[in-house]
């Protein structure tokens, strides 16, 4: 009798360990049935989490707010689910005939209209914040507390002898890149800062005056390089 009930109870706990078995199984094939539907249904349709932000600059004050409106309505029409937002200018390049000047209550209107856009279109809004007028500048700060950038003039001399004539003042551009000129934005000139800081000299080498006394006399590039 004990042999009988022995066999019968291991018969039925194979059973059901097998029975375990077989819905594990079940339940692993259901669970990745459904995280392969999940993963293509994200990749078809994805949340804005997954999808890309973009630089979005206002540059040199053309910026209008049928402008704004357009440009946000595109990029939730293309998939662009945020944007981080910079006033930037270089001074050149096309130009509309009522620029929006950084800071005025113009630009914080158009500022204020862009933030509206973007939330009725569901994107996220970044302000890009640095050094120079991305937000960080603007009329409040003094030409002397404003970035600044190294002018130089040389004179070229022959010795031995001594010096005692006036050093000819560096250019004083206001541009970004060394002598290089710019127009102001707000078409009036920009305040000029200038600071003479050293006065260096140097022994050349020995070379053909032609070449002592070269000069650039202008600057090119090549767009996309």
């Amino acid at each position: 009798m004990n042999n009988v009930v022995t066999n019968w109870t291991q018969k039925n706990f194979k059973i059901a360990i097998l029975s375990l078995l077989i819905l594990h199984l079940s339940a692993l094939h259901l669970f990745a049935d459904s995280s392969s539907d999940s993963l293509y249904d994200n990749f078809q349709h994805p949340p804005d989490a997954a999808r890309p932000r973009t630089w979005w600059h206002w540059t040199g004050g053309n910026v209008t707010l049928d402008g704004i409106t357009k440009d946000l309505e595109c990029m939730r029409r293309v998939g662009i689910a945020g944007f981080q937002l910079a006033d930037v200018a270089f001074g050149s390049g096309q130009t509309i005939e009522n620029q929006l000047l950084f800071g005025t209550p113009e630009w914080l209107a158009a500022l204020r209209h862009a933030a509206q856009e973007a939330e009725r279109l569901r994107l996220e809004m970044a302000i890009f914040s640095s050094a120079g007028w991305s937000l960080t500048g603007g009329p409040w700060v003094q030409p002397h507390q404003a970035m600044k950038k190294l002018v130089s003039s040389d004179t070229l001399l022959h010795g031995p002898a001594t010096f005692s004539g006036k050093l000819p003042q560096p250019p004083r551009n206001n541009s970004p890149i060394r002598n290089l000129g710019q127009a102001s934005r707000s078409g009036q000139p920009d305040p000029t800062f200038y600071k003479d800081i050293a006065v260096l000299a140097c022994r050349l080498p020995a070379m053909p005056d032609r070449v002592a006394r070269a000069k650039a006399t202008g600057h090119a590039h090549r767009p996309g390089l």
